[in-house]
């Protein structure tokens, strides 16, 4: 029996999970040189999910070493499979229904991994979803929100940090279910911005794939890669090649991405006339038109190089309707900010 299976089998069944057991685990789990089990991280899920009052140092030691486990303990580090992707998203809902801690490990292993399936992006708002819609009459919450916000905004997400049109569905759908609701003031800036990302973003970067990304590592290894360069400069022989060496089609080959990616964009900030009609069929699905909507409204309008003329009206409906609400102006003085999910610079 290893150390760590030993510490989970004698807290197994403690009514209490304190700050002194995460600090015993955590020694554990981070001070040696031992790798945690697939068996042991099971246990580790189990015990959780059974403990009667976990502290808050335990919370924050399960949500760590779990993401660990998923994003960390396998090569190339940083990657999330669909096996492993699968793996957790079947032991934190072995009923169907993640617990609050359970969904901050999911959305904290989407924020470390460089790269993870959108299935597993796509079960964690799903989770998340499923947990604000249980207590609709109590609002969308700030805490709701931060969740949504690191998910969406994930590297490691469905789409790098560009909001899907599924993720924008999901949106819309907790919108309308929490209409009426005291919903916190970084709501309504959220959603417009999210929203708004879906539809005038595309992303231009994808982390590479795993195999490419272990061979990369293979190359740094052995010095042939990116070092070689350096290595060339202690060479006068090797430096004067390097130097005498077509840079030219190497800046000729970047000039060539940036433009693709510049059209890229540009294409993305033109609202099309399937965009438009989507938009509109959601704004209408419930009859109100929000002050959540009126700003997403108003960002498109803001951002967009064009829009095709279905989209007027609802331009038009803009400029007819009251004034946004208070607390969409609240939200844009007060919530964090985060353009197409970059935030600004603190």
């Amino acid at each position: 029996m290893t150390a760590l299976q030993d510490c989970l089998s004698r807290l197994d069944g403690k009514p209490e999970l304190t700050a002194d057991d995460a600090l015993t685990l955590r020694r554990i789990i981070f001070g040696g040189d031992d790798a945690v089990s697939l068996e042991e991280a099971e246990a580790l899920i189990r015990l959780n999910a059974d403990a009667g009052v976990p502290s808050p140092e335990w919370r924050a030691l399960f949500i760590e070493a779990l993401t660990d486990f998923t994003v960390h303990q396998q090569e190339p580090n940083g990657y999330v499979d669909e096996a492993k992707a699968g793996w957790l998203a079947g032991a934190v809902s072995r009923d169907g229904c993640a617990r609050e801690d359970e969904i901050d490990l999911l959305v904290h292993v989407l924020e470390q991994a460089d790269s993870a399936p959108a299935s597993l992006s796509a079960f964690v708002l799903a989770q998340i979803k499923a947990a604000i819609l249980a207590r609709a009459a109590g609002g969308i919450t700030g805490a709701d929100v931060e969740r949504l916000r690191l998910v969406l905004f994930a590297v490691g997400g469905a789409s790098n940090i560009a909001v899907t049109r599924d993720e924008a569905d999901a949106l819309f759908d907790l919108n309308d279910a929490a209409q009426g609701a005291a919903n916190a003031v970084t709501w309504a800036d959220f959603f417009a911005r999210a929203v708004g990302n879906s539809v005038l973003y595309a992303p231009t970067w994808q982390a590479p794939s795993a195999e490419d990304e272990l061979k990369l590592e293979a190359e740094l290894a052995d010095n042939s890669g990116f070092f070689k360069g350096f290595k060339a400069l202690l060479n006068p022989k090797e430096a004067a090649a390097l130097i005498q060496s077509p840079h030219e089609s190497f800046y000729s080959e970047e000039q060539k991405r940036n433009l693709a990616d510049a059209a890229l964009e540009a294409a993305a900030e033109v609202v099309t006339a399937e965009e438009a009609a989507w938009l509109i069929e959601r704004i209408d699905r419930d009859g109100v038109f929000d002050a959540a909507e009126r700003g997403l409204v108003a960002f498109i309008v803001a951002n967009a190089r064009s829009f095709d003329p279905a989209f007027k009206p609802l331009a038009d409906r803009l400029a007819g309707a009251v004034p946004v609400a208070a607390e969409f102006a609240a939200a844009r003085d007060t919530a964090p900010r985060a353009t197409f999910g970059r935030r600004a610079a603190s």
